[in-house]
């Protein structure tokens, strides 16, 4: 018998395997993972048919916290062990979620709460492209190939991704400033002209030359994005974000700058950055962030948990004692939604892995099982707890 795997790894081996990028070796460790003894077995929600259980699994894993003042309750939901079929045939997405509850706060869960009808789809691959000379472009909309050339860049579209290509031997020239948009529900990945790869979050923006200058690149982000800059020792890369500037000249980091998080955090996955605004700075190492209250000077840096932070650019939603308000600010920009609180949330904290694949209506199933209770009117989604 295998060694048990970390939920974590299970989770990230599920979706590889549902996206169909999965390795015969981790497919093998998969596998051998679920035919382990039965305490290691899915739990399955119970649907009308297999199909709609394949798209929709929820795996319940439970989890320890250690603390005096919280405690880990499951979530409640009516499930019953299915028969084994081929593992790949049923692992598809991988579900978590727990909640703690503040003894304090005297919380009473109600167990009988019916599933919630509310549903949306996940996001998806789609941006907006206004070029250099204004017109604007559905990436989604058109296929693959040359979109525009602006001066010696051209750029072309494959699958989901726009590039900006530029020959060899080009001297610059003309200045195109170009903007990319993911509304809510949207998210895209781009190839600067300079070979930097930026995986754009939903409802974000970045304004960028088609061309860099020869001395600095420098783009302007709102939202939030992961960057993969090209080394390139004689032009260093800056990020403008509110009043906070990053300064890299090659290396991966990712920058969450949402107006409603009322933050700026840039977390740094590998080499060193460095962040500042008018009146302080900050250099931070790998597995650090730095964080900056909007429209204040104060630049703060800790350790973080990494795959939290990158958990949305690898498919997924990722909670670590996060406040149901917290969760909902990333539901209502994945699932392009509007969302309203009517009451207080009693003190809950949430964390878990989901899949950003799963419809709106399994997530809500779930949260529902810790005494939330949604509603949706006039198109928004009310949220009562």
């Amino acid at each position: 018998m295998s060694s048990k795997l970390p939920p974590k790894e299970v989770q990230e081996l599920a979706y590889k395997w549902r996206k169909g990028t999965i390795t015969p070796e981790e497919k093998a460790k998969l596998e051998d993972w679920y035919n382990q003894e039965p305490t290691d077995e899915i739990l399955w929600s119970r649907h009308d048919d297999e199909e709609t259980l394949k798209n929709s699994l929820l795996e319940k894993i439970n989890i320890e916290v250690d603390g005096e003042e919280t405690k880990v309750v499951p979530f409640p939901t009516s499930t019953i062990r299915y028969v084994k079929y081929a593992a790949a045939a049923m692992i598809v997405t991988a579900v978590t979620l727990w909640y703690t509850v503040d003894f304090n706060s005297q919380t009473q869960v109600d167990h009988t709460i019916a599933q919630t009808n509310i549903d949306r789809l996940p996001g998806r691959d789609a941006a907006t492209l206004t070029l250099g000379d204004g017109s604007v472009v559905q990436l989604e909309e058109v296929g693959d190939g040359t979109i525009s050339t602006q001066g010696n860049v051209v750029v072309s579209k494959k699958g989901g991704q726009v590039s900006y290509l530029t020959p060899a031997d080009d001297n610059g020239g003309e200045v195109h400033i170009n903007t990319i948009s993911t509304a809510r529900g949207n998210q895209y990945k781009l190839e600067l002209s300079d070979g930097t790869m930026v995986w754009m979050n939903s409802a974000s923006s970045m304004r960028f030359p088609a061309h860099f200058a020869d001395d600095l690149r420098e783009v302007e982000l709102t939202g939030e994005a992961y960057f993969e800059v090209a080394k390139d020792a004689k032009r260093p890369f800056v990020v403008k974000s509110g009043d906070a500037v990053v300064e890299v000249l090659g290396t991966h980091f990712n920058i969450n700058a949402y107006e409603d998080e009322g933050y700026i955090r840039t977390t740094l996955l590998e080499g060193a950055v460095k962040v500042r605004n008018k009146d302080s700075f900050v250099i931070i190492k790998p597995g650090e962030q730095a964080v900056q209250k909007q429209q204040q000077r104060d630049i703060q840096k800790s350790q973080v948990d990494v795959e939290q932070v990158m958990a949305w650019q690898q498919g997924f939603f990722e909670f670590n004692n996060s406040s149901l308000q917290e969760i909902m600010r990333q539901i209502s920009r994945w699932y392009d939604v509007d969302v309203r609180f009517e009451g207080a949330s009693k003190g809950k904290k949430y964390g878990g892995r989901i899949s950003r694949h799963t419809n709106l209506k399994d997530i809500l199933n779930l949260l529902r099982a810790s005494g939330a209770d949604f509603a949706m009117e006039d198109g928004v989604l009310v949220v009562r707890s």
